[in-house]
């Protein structure tokens, strides 16, 4: 038997009213209970009062404070925290405050945040679109390759950039094509992207876009991948240090005599010693 049904058949029903009455939670109490608290609460978590805090300042009107808020909430490990962040961006955020609440995202690098930085992808600042971006190449999730991809056609470089630098960080073979019609475009961006992606297939991929892309963004994509000390073995390089020797311009001469700069005279390399034969015959003019 319930204490109320107790309660009814001892002291009547106006005794269980008023017990029912002292149970209720006062609209005051409920009313003066923060939204942030309030939704921590309906989740069952427990949380401190200094994210609490920064849960309702990260909605609030003033744009410094909240900004300062999102870097309190990307410090804290809770649950509560990371679905504050999610749900701040999810209901609209200042510009200015949804950077700083992407930036903090990327430090949590949870997955249950791709559909809103998917959202946040095709924001209209490109200052956003970048961190986002950013907060997607932080994910442990395979769908997040497929965001970085598309960025690749956004109309801003900076954006580029930083999907090309996504998916180099997240070693997506998937990119590799994407990036190579960029190259074929001159997007710096995409030359050293792929040049972190490149393999010795892939190098020679790009020793192809000779004469079809720009010299420089060919030279800085080579020079790059030569720069790799996990580019290997040295046979591979030297394919490499030949196919710079054939783009015309500045820019393959710098990279060469950056790559003879930093590799030791000893032990012997071919790479090397090709490269230095190249540079004596782009500065006296003999072939």
């Amino acid at each position: 038997m319930s204490y109320l049904s107790a309660l009814r058949r001892s002291a009547g029903p106006v005794a269980a009213c008023v017990a029912l009455f002292l149970a209720a939670p006062s609209a005051a109490s409920a009313g003066d209970d923060p939204p942030a608290r309030a939704r921590a609460r309906r989740a069952g978590k427990k949380v401190s009062p200094a994210v609490t805090d920064a849960m309702n300042r990260l909605v609030g009107g003033d744009v410094a404070d909240a900004v300062r808020a999102a870097s309190l909430l990307g410090g804290d490990r809770s649950a509560a925290s990371l679905q504050a962040l999610i749900d701040g961006l999810s209901t609209g955020l200042h510009p200015e405050v949804a950077a700083a609440a992407l930036e903090a995202l990327a430090k949590r690098r949870s997955a249950s945040a791709l559909p809103v930085l998917e959202l946040y992808a095709r924001h209209r600042s490109s200052a956003v679109r970048v961190r986002a971006l950013a907060a997607i190449a932080a994910l442990d999730d395979r769908r997040a390759d497929r965001l970085l991809i598309a960025a690749l056609r956004d109309g801003d470089r900076e954006v580029r950039a930083a999907a090309a630098q996504g998916l180099a960080a997240r070693n997506a073979r998937a990119g590799v094509e994407p990036l190579m019609a960029l190259l074929v475009k001159g997007d710096e961006a995409a030359a050293l992207a792929l040049a972190a992606l490149a393999d010795t297939e892939v190098a020679r991929a790009v020793a192809e876009t000779i004469g079809r892309a720009p010299d420089a963004a060919v030279a800085r994509c080579l020079g790059a991948i030569l720069s790799r000390p996990t580019f290997k073995p040295d046979s591979a390089r030297l394919e490499v240090v030949r196919a710079l020797g054939r783009v015309p311009g500045d820019e393959a001469l710098e990279e060469l005599t950056h790559y003879v700069g930093s590799i030791p005279e000893r032990p012997p390399r071919a790479s090397r010693a090709e490269a230095e034969k190249l540079i004596d015959a782009r500065l006296t003019g003999v072939k």
